[in-house]
């Protein structure tokens, strides 16, 4: 299946109009835990973070969507301390982000439409047997296990209170690509 995806690339043009930090120290990292937190006031902690990983938090995207730049963006870790006025939003804090990556590493970046290859979640023979999600609280996890006494790949999936659209994003973060879902006669699993 063939479909249309958004992706980031890490070399070419962003607005320069963006609100900025106040105050913002960018260092490379000594340490080996990785923290990336958003805190009440204006508060931006980020330790041991490669460039990339802090693009994909900026922008929201997934690993596969972003292409293009230099190695280290992906090789080199940096932590983060920055400071905004008064009490932005994480989406406000995002765009602040965005600013200082573009700034101290002179990035510069562009969103474009590409066509590439997905994998579609679709119903099987017989129909489905989703129950809609109660609760506001779920979560999904995905892992690889390979047992002796079956040859190939295996993944095993366990959710809860978990929508489509939460199970897709978790199989597309472990395969690499977008994964599209959608349940004819269920809207709401619908992501």
């Amino acid at each position: 299946m063939r479909t249309v995806c958004a992706t980031l690339f890490a070399t070419v043009a962003v607005a320069q109009t963006t609100p900025g930090f106040d105050v913002a120290s960018v260092k490379p990292s000594a340490g080996y835990i990785m923290d990336f937190l958003v805190y009440p006031g204006g508060r931006l902690h980020i330790t041991c973070q490669t460039v990339n990983l802090m693009l994909r938090q900026a922008y929201g995207l997934e690993h596969y969507q972003i292409s293009g730049g230099p190695t280290w963006l992906s090789t080199d870790y940096f932590d983060i301390e920055a400071k905004a006025d008064g009490d932005p939003t994480r989406e406000q804090m995002m765009v602040m982000l965005q600013t200082l990556l573009a700034d101290r590493f002179q990035l510069k970046a562009r969103r474009e439409t590409k066509e590439e290859n997905v994998y579609a979640l679709v119903v099987a023979k017989g129909g489905h047997k989703l129950k809609p999600p109660t609760g506001d609280r779920g979560y999904v996890r995905l892992w690889r296990y390979d047992p002796p006494t079956e040859p190939g790949v295996h993944y095993a999936l366990r959710g809860k209170k978990a929508a489509l659209a939460m199970i897709a994003r978790s199989i597309g973060q472990r395969m690499g690509r977008p994964v599209v879902a959608g349940v004819p006669n269920f809207p709401h699993l619908v992501p």
